[in-house]
């Protein structure tokens, strides 16, 4: 009932349901992207969302593999001119890992291990051929990495562990706020979110802010002192960049970095006048 612009306008071309681990149905839409429902019975969540990426998702499936089952997809994408066709694969990341290097947040993503013996600084990606790509290598972030037409790209630092691919945009929008009161709805009246309360689970980097025009960097101090980034799981109280009074009281939280972002609660700081 609140997401029908999720369809609208737009065909339902292909479908596919995921049982396991994460209880979620994917349909792609004649635009090239896809919409999903995330469904979970017994907590009554249905809990819509759109995934879209560079190029367009042609048809979507789903294998059981194992204990769980694989999200399958057709992308068309043109690489300089030329149409080509992927069927790429969604990792079902293991959520209850502190590494980065255990996650893989790019999409036509090529993941290369070695080890310290064979640690080295160019590496070949030959699906990556004349595109520029971010980069993950031993929990390092890299950007906008030039591959040339043979599949091969340098970095300024020798890695063992590397995930290659395109980047792409999380985004979180928080609805507008709603409190009861004495005196009727909060609907309508003038608003500021001055803080917000994140929960957060194995989770490194984003921004956060009232709209797309004022973002700040959500701090990781526990990482200063470190050489190896460590996921962070617990609270963070975040003040927010001041946007002024508005209507909504919306909070947008995004991030186009290759590490994992799983919120689990957010909290407003709520201050009404204007």
């Amino acid at each position: 009932i609140f997401a029908k612009h999720i369809i609208h306008g737009v065909q339902i071309e292909d479908a596919a349901y995921k049982q396991e681990p994460d209880s979620t149905l994917y349909m792609v839409r004649s635009d090239g992207t896809m919409a999903c429902l995330a469904y979970i019975y017994d907590q009554k969540v249905y809990a819509w969302s759109t995934i879209d990426t560079e190029g367009e998702i042609e048809a979507v499936s789903v294998i059981q593999e194992g204990d769980e089952d694989s999200v399958y997809v057709i992308v068309k994408r043109s690489i300089n001119g030329t149409i080509v066709r992927n069927i790429e694969c969604f990792n079902n990341n293991n959520n209850s890992c502190t590494d980065p290097d255990c996650y893989i947040m790019l999409d036509c993503a090529t993941k290369i291990t070695g080890t310290e013996e064979t640690a080295a600084s160019t590496f070949n990606v030959p699906s990556l051929a004349n595109l520029t790509i971010n980069v993950l290598a031993d929990d390092r972030f890299f950007e906008n990495i030039i591959v040339d037409s043979n599949g091969n790209f340098s970095l300024p630092m020798q890695a063992v562990n590397v995930v290659a691919g395109l980047p792409y945009t999380m985004e979180i929008e928080l609805p507008n706020v709603e409190i009861k009161t004495g005196d009727g709805t909060m609907q309508g009246r003038k608003k500021q979110i001055s803080g917000c309360k994140l929960r957060l689970s194995n989770t490194l980097g984003g921004e956060i802010g009232n709209d797309s025009s004022l973002l700040d960097m959500i701090p990781y101090d526990e990482n200063s002192a470190t050489y190896k980034l460590n996921l962070y799981s617990g609270d963070k109280e975040i003040a927010l960049p001041i946007g002024g009074f508005n209507i909504e009281g919306r909070v947008l939280i995004r991030s186009n970095e290759p590490f994992p972002f799983n919120l689990l609660m957010a909290v407003r700081e709520v201050s009404f006048g204007g």
